[in-house]
């Protein structure tokens, strides 16, 4: 827009001008890289969303079941923050666009009620697009491109979805969990997708808390994890590591922590030794690196101390 921004003086200050280049005329072309971004809308929640259980304990694990849309691309994170009459928070959250977004009551949760207060959604981007529903029936939005912030109404009442936390529930459960079935959701993955590896496991007198499994490539050295730690059964990941290379990546073990504290481990091979997923990268992401060595230090020196 031919204008300048200076700030200069003793004491500094900020003026504004005029320039006469410009800066329109010098451009540069990219080639070989990702495709311009088209999704240029943020995420629309379709309902009002449900608690299946309202009355719940510190250190219990808690589901809270969504729906939204997100045209173009996917849901990468959604938030659900309640809070009680003293502002302490209590915030769901869902990063495995399954609908469920869970948290487990912290054991520094006051005791009372909280109502919902804030939703967000943020959807799969670049320059992710996002959405705030508000108790106060406001929304906030940040989309477009270039993109800007726009406010506007909803009329979801998130007051009328209420939570009770109360005192620590007590576990005697001892006992291993076990795992039954573990399965990749598809044969291939694609850099970009979230990708889930379905389970049956059984905390054995509480619930799953926790769950990871791993998937390993032999011939290149490098390994995806997928984890879960809401229990349904699902362990995800984003698949977005750069560093990733084409190929199988075969079962290397897992990890499986139930609401007691009892974990149970595997490593390769086993029962689910033959578990393997193939991972596809687009062609471009390896033509655009040629240089696979690592750098070499050839000397250095001292100069000499100016100061």
């Amino acid at each position: 827009d031919l204008g300048t921004q200076i700030t200069e003086g003793s004491p500094q200050k900020t003026t504004f001008g005029k320039h006469n280049f410009d800066l329109s005329s010098l451009k540069i072309k990219v080639t070989d890289g990702v495709d311009p971004q088209t999704d240029h809308k943020a995420p629309v929640l379709s309902e009002l969303p449900v608690l299946p259980k309202t009355d719940v304990k510190v250190g219990e694990l808690v589901k809270l079941n969504y729906k939204a849309t997100d045209i173009g691309s996917f849901i990468q994170t959604a938030r659900f923050e309640f809070k009680d009459a003293n502002n302490n928070t209590i915030t769901f959250i869902d990063g495995d666009n399954d609908g469920i977004a869970t948290e487990r009551v912290s054991h520094t949760a006051m005791n009372g009620e909280y109502t919902l207060s804030e939703i967000n959604f943020y959807d799969y981007n670049k320059n992710y697009n996002t959405i705030k529903y508000s108790i106060d029936l406001g929304t906030q939005i940040w989309e477009g491109s270039p993109q800007k912030t726009t406010f506007g109404k909803h009329n979801f009442d998130l007051s009328s979805l209420k939570l009770t936390v109360g005192a620590k529930a007590t576990l005697t459960d001892t006992t291993k969990p076990t795992v039954a079935s573990i399965a990749p959701e598809k044969a291939e993955a694609k850099f970009g997708e979230l990708f889930s590896i379905k389970y049956t496991a059984d905390g054995t007198g509480s619930g799953i808390d926790t769950a990871q499994i791993n998937f390993y490539n032999v011939d290149k050295g490098k390994m995806i994890s997928f984890s879960d730690e809401d229990g349904d059964g699902l362990a995800t990941t984003l698949i977005r590591d750069t560093n990733l290379a084409d190929g199988d990546y075969k079962f290397w073990g897992y990890n499986f922590k139930d609401e007691g504290g009892n974990t149970l481990n595997s490593g390769p091979g086993g029962t689910f030794g033959d578990l393997k997923i193939t991972l596809k990268l687009p062609a471009d992401m390896s033509a655009a690196q040629t240089d696979f060595e690592a750098p070499e230090l050839i000397s250095f020196e001292l100069v000499e101390d100016i100061a």
